[in-house]
Parts: structure tokens; sequence; C-alpha cells
């Protein structure tokens, strides 16, 4: 159900479009304004076909999400054809006035996360208006997304008598440019919502054309098998401060595993177990657009996870893996190692991947680690070896997103109550959970 908001007090109570750099309220303000005007019978009328894509309006198609069997629209379906804008990195949304785009950084951030959709009717008339963010690099988030009222839009537009300035009305909105601009995501090309086609060629006019796409993606995924350092190094995987995959990796080879003669890996320790905070990963299908594939290659034998260095059961692991990690929702708690394990305690493969987002992982970013480099890796002090895969301590930390309760991946549910600690000289046993201290982490 789509909540429906009827006046600057429930806007307001929304958090829509706050804080700055987002561009939400901005953007219903010129829409109000500027893209459509109320006729005699106080219809919203366009002032423009968004047809032709002027200020990078596109189709909205609508399509059913489905998340664990059950298969739901974003909007209730009405009949009339739904249009999107909002995307401030088409060319098309250059013609937009400067307010709306003063803030955009270009980066993949909060600064372009908002969007309004539209219904619109044969004869140009607009049949519903709603605004929504992005959950993800992918996806709309549901329970962020709200119908504005007819109502509520005349009191934007100052009809037929409110005094409604852009400043006064974001001064009723709450907007607040004294907060800090968060980074969404770093290291992955994402696409903009499950309705829209990639496609980078932009038609150049006045106003000129939406182009439909958003930060273009592939889309035929394979693992990539790193084989020495200088691979390692170009992949930029656990790259820069203060992330903390490559520290992972070295602790991994040096201390949870022991290569034999015969060049099998034979773990130390018993991942089932939870020791360091190993858990399952269970390599579910992940399907988007109808194409459902997993994220590694199923080799028929168990897959294990470490690297969230919020359980107790982390703990165990040397300091200089989690010397960085801040406690909040950034870089310093984004990647991941994952082994698959025989049943004789041999190690079959090694990958390493980070998250796409705070649901998912990153395909485009999950790499196998031969057999080879981990010997590499072996012969190599902590210092000689970050140096050489070019870890950086001189780049910011950048908050990954805001704004949703974030789960750990498609393999892993939440769980609040979190681990315990095994008794002494036993590593913990790893609690489930994924930055479990703010789960309900908001704007």
């Amino acid at each position: 159900m789509v909540r429906t908001l009827n006046n600057m007090a429930e806007l307001r109570a929304s958090r829509f479009g706050r804080p700055s750099p987002r561009h939400g309220l901005k953007l219903l303000f010129w829409f109000a304004n500027d893209y459509i005007v109320f006729d005699d019978d106080n219809q919203m009328v366009a002032n423009y076909d968004p047809e032709e894509g002027d200020f990078g309006f596109h189709d909205f198609q609508n399509r059913r999400q489905c998340e664990n069997d059950v298969c739901k629209r974003l909007l209730p379906d009405d009949g009339y054809t739904f249009y999107e804008v909002g995307n401030l990195h088409l060319i098309a949304s250059d013609s937009m006035p400067e307010y709306v785009r003063k803030y955009n950084t270009g980066h993949i951030d909060t600064s372009n996360m908002d969007r309004l959709i539209i219904s619109m009717r044969p004869d140009r008339t607009v049949d519903k208006v709603y605004v929504t963010q992005h959950e993800d690099l992918r996806n709309f988030a549901p329970l962020n997304t709200y119908r504005i009222s007819r109502g509520l839009l005349m009191i934007i537009c100052g009809h037929p008598s409110a005094n409604m300035s852009l400043s006064n009305f974001l001064e009723q909105a709450c907007y607040s440019t004294h907060e800090p601009i968060s980074i969404m995501y770093q290291g992955i090309a994402p696409r903009e919502s499950v309705d829209t086609r990639i496609n980078m060629e932009v038609e150049s006019r006045v106003p000129p054309r939406a182009a439909p796409g958003f930060w273009e993606s592939g889309t035929m995924v394979q693992i990539q098998t790193l084989n020495n350092m200088a691979e390692l190094r170009t992949s930029r995987f656990g790259c820069p401060s203060p992330r903390h995959g490559l520290k992972l990796l070295f602790w991994f080879a040096k201390d949870y595993i022991v290569i034999k003669n015969d060049n099998q890996m034979v773990a130390n320790y018993d991942p089932k177990e939870g020791g360091f905070g190993f858990r399952l990963f269970e390599n579910r299908l992940q399907c988007d657009n109808n194409i459902c594939k997993k994220l590694l290659p199923d080799d028929g034998y168990t897959f294990y996870e470490v690297g969230n260095l919020h359980p107790p059961a982390s703990k165990s692991m040397p300091n200089y893996v989690s010397e960085d990690y801040t406690h909040h929702i950034d870089t310093s708690n984004m990647d991941r190692l994952i082994i698959s394990m025989r049943p004789d305690r041999i190690v079959d493969k090694v990958y390493v991947t980070q998250h796409e987002d705070l649901r998912n992982f990153a395909p485009l970013n999950t790499y196998c680690i031969s057999r080879e480099l981990l010997m590499i890796i072996c012969g190599h002090t902590l210092s000689n070896f970050l140096e050489q895969a070019g870890y950086s301590t001189h780049e910011q930390n950048v908050i990954m997103y805001q704004g949703i309760a974030p789960r750990e991946s498609g393999d892993t549910r939440i769980d609040m109550e979190g681990g315990s600690r095994a008794p002494p000289g036993a590593p913990p046993r790893a609690a489930p959970g994924f930055w479990e201290s703010i789960a309900m982490f908001h704007i």
C-alpha cells in the first residue's frame, strides 16, 4: 500500500528528499511549479509530453519484483502509462533548473537517489504523482515510496493563495544542508532500476531526449581468477583504507590454512564451528529481470563466509584485520572471503568479494584466489604485501548507504540477538548478523 502525502506536515514527516545533497524535494517543487498546470477543474495538465523524453523523462514499466516467492509491483496499476524522471546523470536532465541539479556530485551517492513517477492519461492529464528513492543501486524502496496528493501539489505551487517560494518550501520541508554526503556504493557500475534498459548513447537536442540508462553495467558475469600480485593489485579488491579485505586475505593465507607438500590447502580450523566469524554461505540463485544466477559456480562442496567484523566471533582475528573498523555502515566492513570446503577439511576454492549494496554481493567484484597467489602471499610480511597490493591509507572513508535497514546478503538472515563467546582458548562462534548494532539506521 502506497501512502498518500496530503500536506506539508506529512511530507516533512516522510523525510523524503532529505538531507542535502538529495534532490527529491527540489525535483518535486520544479514539477509542481513548472511541469504541470492546474486547469479550471483542478486537473493536472502536463506542459510537456513525457513521451518526448524532455528533462530526462522515460517509461517506467512498473514490473513485478519478486523476493522470497512474494511478487508485487512498486505502484498500483491504474491502466495508464508510467513515466519516471530525476536521474541527473542523463544529458536530458541538463534542461532542468540549476537549483535541481546544483548539488549533484556526478558520483554514485545520495545526490542522485530520488525519483518522481507519474501516471499519464492519453489527453496529457496527469492522473497520479509519486516520489520514491533507490533502496539500492537496482531497485526502488517500497517503504519510501509515496503518492503526492493533488492538494499538496497545489500548496507547493502556491495555488490558489499559498506563499511558497523554493526557499520557503525547503524550509517548511525541513531540508537541511548541514549533513554530510554519503556514497551509496563504490566499485560496480549500477543500473537505473529493473524497468530501465541500458543505452549510453544520448540524442542531444533542446530539451535533450532522455537516455534510459544509468551507469551502464555488464550482464554476463564470470569469476576471474587472480594468479599473482599484479592481478590482485589491478582488481583493486580491498582498496583503499579503511577496507579490510586485503588484511583478511593475508590472515587467511598465513594463519587459517596450511599448504601441504601436495599443494593441497588444509584448514587449521573447522569453519562449521564458527570460529573467527565463519558461517554458511548458501550461494542461492538471485533473480533479476527473469535471469537467475548464483554468485559462485557450484562445485558440490559447502561454502563458508567470513569477514563481517561486527559479530563477537570476529574479535578472535588478529588486531590488524579489524583495526580500522569504524562500526558504521561504511567501507570498513564491506569485504568478505568465501571458501568451498571438502569433507576432509581441504579447502577446494577461495573467493573474495565485496558488498554491492547492503543486501547483495557484487558479481563484477568477486574473484577466485588461486593456490599460487595464496602461496605468494604466505611469503610476504603484512606491510610488504599491502604495499605490493596497492593498499592506500590516504583515501577517505565513505558511507555505503543511508536510509534502509541492511541485511548481510541474500544468504543471511538478520539475527539481532547475536552470538556469544566460546570458552577461553577457542575462537568464538559466529553471530549471523551484519552490522546488528545499527540495523535500524535511518537518515
